[in-house]
């Protein structure tokens, strides 16, 4: 039996059949985690470099204007590459 130490994060777990293939262009491998506000996958960049790409529930955003905001905020880091609502062990920080 595996000892589960507190504060430590659930391992990445398969695709469910109802998630997407893809966010974004990155194919997703995993489940990262799920939440009120959505699910975290894992996927990986071109290089190779993981990321954590979000689906946001849309009854998380009910309001279209806070929806725009969040777009333009990640439109202006770059497409949202190294932006991140979550942390997981699998996912490195971003540099």
């Amino acid at each position: 039996m595996s000892e589960r130490h507190p504060g430590a994060q659930p391992a990445p777990t398969a695709l469910a059949a109802d998630d997407p293939y893809e966010i974004g262009g990155y194919r997703l491998h995993a489940r990262l985690g799920a939440g009120g506000t959505g699910v975290v996958y894992l996927a990986y960049t071109p290089g190779g470099r993981p990321i954590a790409p979000k689906a946001v529930r849309r009854a998380a955003c009910p309001d279209r204007q806070v929806v725009q905001i969040a777009i333009d905020n990640i439109a202006a880091g770059g497409g949202g590459i190294h932006c991140a609502t979550q942390s997981h062990p699998a996912v490195p920080p971003a540099a």
